[in-house]
């Protein structure tokens, strides 16, 4: 039989973060992932990115365009067990492909999140 399809992740609407600790629990997580590059025709205003990802709850910290890609910093935290999901997604404008690295304590939730971050992402570029 079909292994069931993992719980929806149900995060917390309410999540802030300041710069700092965003920093600092990058440099301490050790459990990291990257996903499969999105492709897109046509890139969307990196604001755009930002307003997709937040109506599903996925916040901001920081983005900007650098070098021909637009860079975004990325958290979400869980609702039920508190863990937090940190992200950078690179959109390269050039070669029309979006890269995550997700980070998270927990790796099984990790993935989860990986995967629904690259979701939201494909969405937010089609």
């Amino acid at each position: 039989p079909a292994a069931p399809a993992p719980a929806a992740l149900q995060l917390d609407g309410a999540v802030t973060m300041d710069s700092a600790s965003f920093q600092a629990q990058w440099g301490a997580l050790r459990e990291a992932t990257t996903w499969a590059p999105v492709p897109f025709t046509n890139p969307p205003a990196a604001q755009a990115v930002v307003d997709a990802l937040a109506a599903s709850l996925v916040r901001c910290m920081a983005f900007g365009t650098v070098g021909g890609s637009h860079k975004f910093y990325f958290y979400a935290k869980e609702n039920a067990t508190g863990r937090v999901f940190l992200a950078e997604v690179v959109m390269d404008l050039g070669q029309g492909r979006a890269t995550g690295t997700v980070k998270c304590a927990d790796r099984n939730a990790l993935m989860l999140f990986a995967e629904h971050l690259r979701g939201l992402v494909a969405a937010a570029v089609a």
